[in-house]
């Protein structure tokens, strides 16, 4: 339901955050979508 959300928060960390924060992103992103 949620992922135009969570590809812009995907975007907003690949700008942003980490890379382990990204990579705990995409980690818990399956997650969160399914």
């Amino acid at each position: 339901m949620k992922r135009k959300e969570g590809i812009i928060r995907y975007l907003a960390l690949v700008g942003r955050a980490d890379r382990h924060q990204i990579a705990n992103y995409i980690i818990a992103s399956p997650i969160t979508v399914s």
